[in-house]
């Protein structure tokens, strides 16, 4: 998924397979942001300006998630693909239906949601910047933000395809670290130095060129970093 900037306010969602192949667009507007996959990748989630969409793989479902107050920056998804939890303005955190029903705000003073456990039960996320950095987890049902890595500066935290570990990249360190959950304490077990051939887009995308963002695809075990780290880490809640 990635979007085609035309010029400042004309912009394209299309989406491909990795060779480039089977290109389509999805969408156009006029300040498109890409969000997320689907767990099973048959769908996506993609902002304009402040409102959040929901779209086929295939071109066909367009639709608003409506009721969300501030602009939508993220879209994790459920595991069924059946829900969303979305982060707003200043880090509130809200749940939709994928087709748009039972919208509700879960939390005013959340963090960046990007992964939902399994059961739905958990959403792990972080903060990025300010005095309360780190990584975080909310469960739904108390809607209670819980630090498990507080001063953890990362981007972008995804489970492993099996669901047993989590992995973030360290921004502007090119690391990558993975935590496992069956651990007591979060310690180091290896290091070892990979190459990356991940070049950070232009800030101001110029016309006709393409932008997105690096992202952990959970279906790959293929990962990319200047140097990999692996930890062992305290178990969520069940």
């Amino acid at each position: 998924m990635y979007i085609r900037y035309l010029d400042p306010e004309h912009s394209e969602l299309w989406v491909a397979d990795l060779d480039a192949s089977n290109r389509l667009k999805l969408a156009s507007g006029a300040h498109l942001q890409t969000r997320d996959w689907g767990t099973d990748g048959s769908q996506v989630s993609f902002a304009d300006g402040t409102r959040l969409y929901v779209a086929g793989a295939n071109g066909r479902g367009l639709h608003e998630i409506k009721g969300i107050e501030g602009a939508a920056g993220c879209g994790a998804w459920s595991v069924d693909n059946t829900r969303l939890f979305i982060t707003t303005t200043k880090d509130a955190i809200w749940t939709a239906n994928v087709d748009g029903s039972h919208v509700e705000k879960l939390l005013d003073r959340g963090f960046l949601a990007t992964a939902v456990s399994p059961d739905g039960k958990y959403v792990l996320g972080s903060i990025d910047s300010g005095t309360e950095v780190g990584i975080y987890q909310m469960a739904v049902a108390d809607k209670r933000r819980v630090p498990l890595l507080p001063g953890t500066e990362n981007y972008m935290l995804r489970f492993t395809p099996d669901y047993k570990s989590f992995v973030y990249a360290v921004p502007g360190r090119g690391e990558i670290t993975f935590f496992a959950r069956d651990g007591e304490m979060a310690r180091s077990l290896e290091c070892r130095r990979l190459r990356s051939n991940y070049r950070s887009p232009s800030p101001s995308p110029t016309k006709g060129t393409l932008s997105t963002f690096p992202a952990i695809c959970q279906r790959s075990s293929t990962f990319c970093g200047d140097r990999l780290r692996l930890h062992r880490a305290r178990s969520l809640p069940r």
